[in-house]
């Protein structure tokens, strides 16, 4: 469709549709809106609106007050900077937000996070866009009907061709008792299709999204560590369904392992969740293990030998839990040293340590990287505090009283170290303040450039300042992160 011949944006005070696409594919998405338009959804897009700097004005204002907010995908839409803010601001404001495939992309890491969990619908699923239309028209009842016009003159529906279709698969599906349209399914209807893991697209049924798993962590830990042996701790992963897995290990451990068990963490699906094991008197092979949660059970086990300088009969271990790259929660737990297996020895005692307020400390430079971070630990763990400053730490009374406070109330101490970081008189007084005050175990480190770049300081070398794969969020509105009501701002 030529650009001349498009409708006019919608410019009314009732519900919407946002339409942000990149102007390469403008031929697909004019065919597709102006279907939409013609079933009596206000639409409101870009096209013949002259730019300037008022036009970056218009399409905040449009993109804050609109009802529903459809992104077409397509390589060229990832590419686009302004495509990128567009979605980034509808993202940040909570807005329904209809991811459109209009080809096959393979999603970065940072729009996955967002996008991933949500139903995508695919037009080259249909015969025609008046297709696609009608299905959309029918199968978001309550989703998209502050959007359409009440009466609309609604062109009938098109005929659909059999085969592969998507009447096709419209036909096949089983209806209500007492109503000739298909049963409503929530969000998307499952007509639509979704993107699996191969990145290849399914028409097959889908369901409404899912909310987050709750689930459980377990350490099996021996009851006794035999000297001059190798020995293997076992951590699970499980929701209450699965618990079956941490049952069994135990019955065929014969007794000699101790397991601790705490609730309560939820975490949403595609999560990298990584579990990292350390202890002063204990060599550990392989101490880091990431892994996806994909809503089945998880098992990391770690391998290790005591050290020949330990003379202690018991020995303690820490472990460190991060969901995407993201300090989470630690398990703290002792075993005993034995010369030989005893099923009486001292059984192993856990004590779990969530973090619920973390210091965050950062360079200037690394303001934006933090941000994305932080963001996504609000999206992992919504209930913890965090304090950060915001104001210049050039008053000395500012330090000495205030982030000191700051960090004597904390239970985590999130160093975002960096080449910038590295080079901050304000960041070394922070970490130094909080090693003295509460001990190693309690800084953890955030790393944002590789450690060749930014080697740790010495006396925090032993912590683990090693890049970990990180699913970056990809809000990045700052205003919308410093009035959280979670932020304590210094």
């Amino acid at each position: 469709m030529d650009r001349k011949d498009l409708f006019k944006p919608y410019e009314g005070k009732e519900g919407y549709i946002f339409v942000s696409y990149s102007h390469s594919d403008s031929e697909k998405v004019y065919d597709i809106i102006t279907a939409l338009y013609n079933r009596g959804y206000r639409i409101w897009h870009d096209n013949g609106i002259p730019p300037g700097g008022l036009f970056v004005d218009l399409l905040v204002k449009k993109v804050e007050e609109c009802e529903a907010f459809f992104c077409f995908l397509s390589p060229a839409y990832v590419e686009s900077d302004s495509c990128m803010r567009e979605l980034r601001l509808a993202l940040i404001r909570k807005k329904k937000i209809v991811p459109v495939e209009l080809e096959e992309i393979e999603l970065p890491p940072e729009l996955s996070f967002s996008l991933g969990p949500l139903n995508w619908v695919c037009p080259s699923s249909f015969g025609s866009v008046d297709e696609f239309a009608h299905e959309m028209s029918e199968r978001t009842a309550g989703f998209l009907d502050s959007c359409q016009q009440k009466n609309a003159d609604v062109p009938a529906a098109p005929t659909c061709a059999g085969g592969g279709g998507g009447g096709a698969l419209l036909q096949d599906r089983p209806r209500d008792k007492d109503t000739k349209k298909p049963p409503k399914q929530g969000f998307f209807s499952s007509l639509f299709s979704r993107r699996n893991k191969s990145g290849a697209d399914q028409n097959e049924a889908i369901s409404a999204p899912k909310p987050n798993d709750t689930v459980s962590f377990s350490v099996l830990s021996p009851r006794a560590v035999i000297r001059d042996s190798v020995s293997v701790i076992n951590i699970y992963m499980y929701t209450g369904e699965q618990r079956e897995v941490v049952e069994r290990a135990i019955r065929e451990s014969e007794g000699l392992v101790r397991e601790t068990s705490k609730n309560g963490f939820s975490v949403a699906r595609q999560t990298h969740v990584t579990v990292r094991l350390e202890s002063e008197d204990a060599e550990i092979k392989d101490p880091l293990e990431t892994q996806v949660w994909n809503g089945e059970s998880l098992h990391f086990d770690f391998q290790f030998r005591v050290r020949e300088s330990c003379l202690n009969s018991q020995i303690a271990f820490t472990c460190y839990v991060e969901f995407n790259g993201i300090p989470v929660t630690r398990l703290n737990f002792i075993t005993a040293v034995s010369s030989r297996a005893d099923p009486k020895a001292i059984p192993a005692k856990v004590i779990r340590e969530d973090y619920h307020k973390a210091f965050i400390s950062y360079s200037r430079a690394d303001e934006q990287r933090m941000l994305e971070r932080v963001l996504g630990i609000q999206e992992l763990v919504p209930e913890m505090k965090f304090w950060l400053d915001k104001q210049s730490l050039d008053a000395g009374d500012l330090w000495r009283e205030e982030i000191r406070k700051a960090i004597d109330l904390s239970d985590v101490f999130l160093l975002f170290w960096s080449v910038a970081a590295s080079r901050s008189e304000y960041v070394e007084k922070e970490w130094r303040y909080g090693l003295e005050t509460h001990g190693l175990p309690f800084i953890a480190p955030v790393p944002l450039d590789p450690p060749q770049q930014c080697p740790p300081p010495e006396p925090l070398e032993s912590l683990n300042f090693t890049v970990r794969a990180y699913s970056q969020n990809v809000i990045t509105e700052k205003l919308s992160f410093f009035n959280s009501k979670n932020i304590e701002v210094l």
